[in-house]
């Protein structure tokens, strides 16, 4: 529950470094796979310190340049032409295209195991 101060926390005293103090070569696979699908994960524990909708939240409480993802100018900057290759420029452009999409799918899903959970418990 938001608030609600930690009485235990289980990742007090793992070793190694966290934080800011990670860097990219700490997130190399397997460790960002990892990652990656315990974040996906539907049958989390039940936890109070662990976060349910994260991503979605935090990525949509933050403005965003959307025409940026379509604008040469911004793709030839140094910087970002030095890290984010063609490919990632599409997969993004993709992924914006269909954001809308994927999130109605999964509150579809999200609804329907709602549905079939509530017959479960009605009979």
């Amino acid at each position: 529950m938001p608030g609600t101060p930690l009485t235990h926390n289980p990742l007090n005293g793992v070793e190694g470094r966290h934080g800011a103090d990670l860097t990219p070569e700490d997130l190399e696979p397997p460790v960002a796979e990892a990652l990656g699908r315990a974040q996906g994960r539907q049958d989390l524990p039940d936890e109070p310190w662990l976060s349910r909708t994260f991503l979605r939240d935090y990525s949509g409480s933050r403005p965003a340049r959307w025409s940026l993802l379509e604008d040469d100018r911004a793709w030839a900057q140094p910087l970002v032409r030095g890290h984010f290759g063609p490919a990632t420029r599409a997969g993004l452009v993709s992924l914006r295209l269909t954001r809308a999409y994927l999130r109605g799918l999964r509150d579809a899903r999200w609804a329907a195991e709602a549905e079939v959970l509530a017959r479960v418990l009605g009979r």
